[in-house]
């Protein structure tokens, strides 16, 4: 007789996004699903409007999706967290900073990054670096999207976060290794900047096909074959 395997007790209260009951998505699409969402409900303007997200229409994101709210004073906070986000710290985060998934030195780096988020306003795409237990590293991927408040204020932010594997064991606290900025120029759509995963793949050097003069004797070639 099989053993059913059941997943561990995850976070409940009011800062986990409803329907997360549901099968996972394949965390390379996640950020290109919110992604095009969000700029489908845009619609030319500047940010949607908070209130116009329907959780039922991003159900495959929602595990990783969050929204941070800017505060009078301090640092903006989480207002609602997806399970795997509240994951990656092993507790609920409804109020408290967006930053608490950063390691220190990164912290302020990543409160300015909210900043400008809203102020440009822009997108931000991050590449983030995770130390876990024994010196395992993993890795992430997080984009942030402004949104408007009903007056049309430009206060909060939607964000999403991947992984590149399994975490097996919170809390994990991130740096920053890489930022890529889009700007939001209202009429006018996202262009479509390497959408197979919102262009946070490595920069590559492009292949030079033209073919080069054969060396000279006793010149060193080039190139070298190795078998």
């Amino acid at each position: 007789m099989q053993r059913q395997q059941t997943r561990p007790p995850r976070p409940t209260g009011d800062n986990v996004i409803s329907l997360f009951d549901q099968k996972h998505s394949a965390p390379e699409g996640v950020l290109n699903q919110l992604f095009t969402y969000w700029e489908q409900l845009r619609d030319g303007r500047m940010a949607p409007i908070r209130s116009e997200i329907d959780p039922r229409r991003i159900k495959g994101t929602l595990q990783h999706t969050f929204i941070l709210e800017r505060v009078t004073h301090g640092a903006p906070k989480f207002r609602l967290a997806g399970i795997e986000v509240c994951d990656l710290l092993g507790m609920e985060l409804r109020g408290m900073p967006g930053h608490a998934l950063f390691d220190d030195i990164d912290r302020a780096r990543f409160n300015d990054i909210l900043e400008g988020v809203l102020q440009s306003p822009h997108i931000a795409e991050l590449r983030l670096q995770g130390k876990l237990a024994a010196d395992h590293m993993v890795r992430a991927k997080m984009i942030l999207l402004p949104l408007q408040g009903d007056k049309g204020e430009l206060n909060r932010v939607l964000g999403a976060i991947t992984l590149d594997r399994e975490l097996m064991r919170p809390p994990v606290r991130f740096t920053i290794e890489h930022k890529t900025v889009t700007r939001i120029i209202s009429g006018q759509k996202i262009p479509d900047f390497a959408r197979a995963e919102l262009a946070f793949n490595e920069s590559s050097t492009p292949f030079n096909h033209h073919p080069k003069r054969a060396p000279t004797a006793g010149e060193r070639p080039i190139l070298k074959l190795v078998e």
